[in-house]
């Protein structure tokens, strides 16, 4: 556990000194720091670290390096049904230039907090988010999750940072990150979704607070329907070849399923996603007034409420649809912080910081989610 804590801790830090100089080399030298530092614990991983290490990574990157060609891989892949054709091309050329698989998890890594860190920046230029607290945030969040479900992870960025265009209205690189995005796996697609909740979610003038909270809560009230009916929808998409077949493994009756054992809400689960949704409605007005996005920030948090929560008793792992929302939702948390005084700013962090860590300590220490913890460097 205390190696994660670590690396956050670091990776945190130099991301927060790199915005207090002003020495370009050492600012850039930092940020370069504070990205590869989590990058490098993802490669050095034993293959026990993550489920799908073994699932796909290793067979992933041992069938690219034993094809002939791109088109050899690619058709091979998309033959055993693995056709996202933006990660395999990573797969490729990772194992052409290294003989180690471990190369290939450190760049899956890297270039998924790269990404965000690009799209938290974004926010920062566009509302003053702190970066170094998003960033702890989203590794509290996500970065367990993405030693496992790496594919989803590195479209979960491209997501994130294509939803960063949408806030000042520039809908071409939108669409563009989108299409990588599904690219890397195709779950992004529920990213598109995004796209018109975000319009329908935009304040006109002298719209009142109740009225934004209305058009809120139907916005989640959609979500919400469509989880209801996830298990039509799956089945639709893959005969429509959008989804891979094994999408249908993960809903009811499904081989990975256990809906048959009965299910219930997690009250524990519940009140963790009420407390940030809590929190955000309370910080909804000062947002407001700083033009950043409150209602927005509200909507994507009652999606990872709904997803979480209420989704797993119609479908078995339709909380991996909410690692969509989560970045958006750290970036929502991490807003608030700019509501506050100078003198309280580091206090109310703290708190945040304090709330996520639990969290994290919940899922995967206690719980063992994802299957990382403790943690097991590849030679030992």
């Amino acid at each position: 556990m205390a190696i994660y804590l670590v690396v956050f801790g670091l990776s945190t830090l130099c991301i927060y000194l790199a915005k207090t100089t002003k020495n370009k080399s050492i600012q850039k030298l930092l940020i370069i720091i504070g990205l590869l530092l989590p990058a490098i614990l993802a490669g050095l991983r034993a293959e026990n670290i993550g489920v799908d290490v073994k699932s796909y990574a290793i067979s992933f990157f041992e069938r690219a390096k034993q094809s002939d060609s791109i088109i050899d891989f690619l058709k091979n892949q998309s033959i055993l049904g693995n056709a996202d054709i933006g990660f395999n091309l990573i797969v490729y050329l990772v194992a052409k230039v290294a003989n180690d698989y471990h190369w290939s998890l450190f760049v899956y890594e890297l270039i998924a907090v790269t990404v965000v860190y690009i799209a938290f920046c974004r926010c920062e230029k566009l509302y003053g988010t702190p970066v170094w607290l998003v960033m702890l945030l989203y590794y509290f969040s996500m970065y367990n999750v993405s030693l496992n479900i790496m594919r989803q992870t590195i479209a979960v960025s491209f997501v994130t940072l294509a939803v960063t265009y949408l806030f000042d209205k520039q809908y071409k690189p939108y669409f563009v990150l989108m299409v990588i995005a599904f690219a890397m796996h195709s779950s992004a697609i529920l990213g598109f979704g995004i796209f018109p909740m975000y319009l329908f979610l935009q304040d006109k003038p002298g719209t009142s607070e109740k009225k934004q909270f209305l058009k809120g809560m139907f916005a989640v009230a959609v979500v919400g329907a469509i989880s209801v009916t996830i298990n039509n929808l799956v089945r639709l998409l893959v005969n429509m070849g959008i989804f891979r077949e094994n999408y249908l493994n993960y809903l009811s009756g499904g081989q990975f399923s256990t809906l048959s054992e009965g299910r219930s809400i997690s009250l524990i689960v519940a009140l963790i996603q009420a407390t940030y949704l809590l929190i955000l409605v309370v910080h909804f007005r000062y947002l407001n007034r700083r033009k950043m996005q409150g209602l927005f920030y509200i909507f994507a948090s009652g999606v990872v409420f709904m997803f979480t929560v209420l989704g797993p008793l119609f479908a078995e792992y339709i909380s991996r649809s909410s690692y969509f929302f989560i970045p958006l939702q750290m970036i929502g948390l991490s807003n608030t912080y700019t509501c506050y005084s100078e003198k309280s700013k580091n206090i109310w962090a703290w708190i945040l910081i304090a709330i996520l860590f639990a969290t994290w300590y919940r899922a995967y220490v206690l719980l063992n989610y994802a299957a990382t913890v403790p943690y097991q460097f590849y030679w030992d």
